[in-house]
């Protein structure tokens, strides 16, 4: 079975391959060759359409399940499901024929679904192909998508966590545990690989008119629950605040791990206030069944495990992204909602 998956992969792709008249790669001309995965998602898809009016990119490979949703004239795209078997070797090939100098990773959910072992796959296992490959092909510099929601929110959080700060996921939270688990994965590989450039971004809460995540969904509840006598203070990054962190991170080299927020932070209760949302604040065991409830109608806009995030500061410093990346959003958390 796992060889009848990889077999059918490759035929996907090799076909995906003659379908889009791709041939051998065109001679370097000292211009960018960059492959992207997720770029049916919000990420992989808004920097795929900011680097095709890049003339400094040479060539653009998008990796994902399903086509960009705007016209690829400029972009070689592979059909390859990550959750393969076999799509390490998929990608080896595509590797090595589309010779791609950079490789940027956010093929990830941005928000928890409820098939939990489905998003395990696609965010880390996917994750170990794409690195499995990048670690047998002539890869120069790996750009990868994480979240600050990896240092957890915790009741003895210091008010801003640097990058040094361990990350401290909730152990029952599957999906923050996948995000931490897909970090280890990539500094592994750094390690192993240090003639690679390795660059993470952790962003915080995107907002923004086309985002789809949790907060997202919260908003979208005709009545938001809090937590009684909780207030946390949240940090936001406006979507073109954000892409622009990964455009520097594609135009130049900056090795480690950058926190990418927003200017200042919002508590929850001004957020609500300003969304003109009528609030319920109750206990914690209450608010507890009432969101796991929803969550298996499939009404909820995250799982019960997540509640810590409406009680606790999960705030990242990003002094770092604006010392070395010269990194600093142009919109406060306030403009962004």
């Amino acid at each position: 079975m796992l060889k009848s998956n990889g077999e059918s992969g490759e035929k996907m792709a090799k076909t995906n391959k003659k379908r889009q008249g791709g041939n051998n790669p065109p001679k370097d001309s000292g211009g960018k060759r960059i492959l992207l995965t997720g770029t049916s998602g919000f990420l992989g898809s808004r920097l795929l359409k900011r680097l095709k009016s890049d003339s400094t990119c040479e060539k653009l490979i998008a990796v994902d399940m399903q086509r960009p949703a705007f016209k690829q004239s400029r972009v070689t795209f592979y059909k390859i499901d990550l959750t393969f078997p076999g799509s390490d070797e998929l990608l080896m090939d595509v590797l090595n024929e589309e010779k791609p100098d950079i490789v940027v990773h956010t093929g990830f959910y941005q928000r928890p679904i409820e098939d939990t072992t489905y998003s395990h796959e696609v965010n880390s296992i996917g994750t170990m192909h794409i690195l499995s490959a990048c670690a047998e092909a002539p890869v120069r510099k790996v750009i990868a998508c994480s979240r600050t929601m990896v240092y957890g929110a915790q009741f003895d959080n210091p008010h801003y966590m640097s990058e040094d700060h361990m990350p401290r996921p909730q152990m029952d939270y599957e999906f923050q545990r996948d995000k931490v688990e897909i970090e280890r994965q990539i500094l592994r590989f750094w390690k192993g690989h240090p003639e690679t450039l390795v660059t993470v971004l952790r962003h915080c809460s995107i907002m923004g008119p086309t985002v789809d995540n949790c907060w997202t969904h919260y908003l979208s509840m005709p009545v938001c629950p809090t937590v009684l006598g909780y207030n946390p203070l949240i940090q936001f990054i406006s979507e073109k605040d954000v892409i622009d962190a990964f455009q520097l991170a594609v135009d130049e080299d900056f090795p480690g791990v950058f926190n990418i927020v927003g200017k200042r932070v919002i508590p929850l209760s001004m957020i609500l206030k300003l969304e003109n949302k009528p609030r319920a604040p109750m206990p914690h065991p209450v608010a507890e069944s009432l969101f796991r409830g929803l969550w298996i109608a499939k009404l909820g806009p995250f799982p019960p495990e997540h509640l810590n995030f409406l009680k606790y500061h999960c705030l990242a410093d990003g002094s770092r992204a604006k010392e070395v990346m010269g990194f600093e959003a142009k919109s406060t958390a306030w403009e962004a909602l």
